[in-house]
């Protein structure tokens, strides 16, 4: 068997080629395995999937921290600062959703990505403990706001 790096002749039974090393392939697709040996030296992976370069992982990563930052840092922010400048409240809704959004679209263009489906589950989470604190605060205002007598209260 011939070797497509160096051409050197090598026994049919012999994996590598006895001169250069090279991985010796047994079928006529010698050009094409040897290039994807050479692809995944230069490629980069994401949890098995196939990433071209570090811009993409690094894309991955900013989409995952603007997200973080829109669904928690910036109502925490505006909230505190509305008192000053009463508008920012409008943050402390829109930003959250548009986080979502955002994450949304990096789950999509990578979806394999580690990161991101961290960040996903973690608002997961804190999205259901909201609505289970939501349900409990209705149920015990129910329960203990039952017991007043608001008939005078016309």
């Amino acid at each position: 068997m011939k070797c497509s790096k160096c051409g050197t002749d090598n026994d049919i039974n012999n994996s590598y080629c006895t001169k250069c090393g090279q991985k010796l392939i047994n079928d006529n697709n010698n050009s094409r395995e040897l290039i994807v040996v050479e692809e995944k030296k230069n490629s980069f992976s994401i949890e098995g999937k196939k990433i071209e370069n570090k811009n993409d992982i690094e894309e991955a990563k900013k989409l995952g921290n603007i997200s973080l930052g829109l669904f928690f840092l910036v109502p925490i922010i505006s909230s505190l600062l509305s008192a000053i400048f009463p508008p920012l409240a409008l943050l402390s809704g829109l930003c959250p959703m548009a986080g979502i959004v955002i994450l949304i679209i990096g789950r999509v263009k990578y979806p394999e990505d580690k990161f991101l489906k961290g960040i996903m589950w973690g608002i997961i989470v804190c999205i259901i403990l909201a609505i289970i604190s939501m349900i409990l605060f209705t149920i015990w205002c129910y329960v203990t706001c039952s017991s007043i007598d608001l008939s005078g209260c016309d």
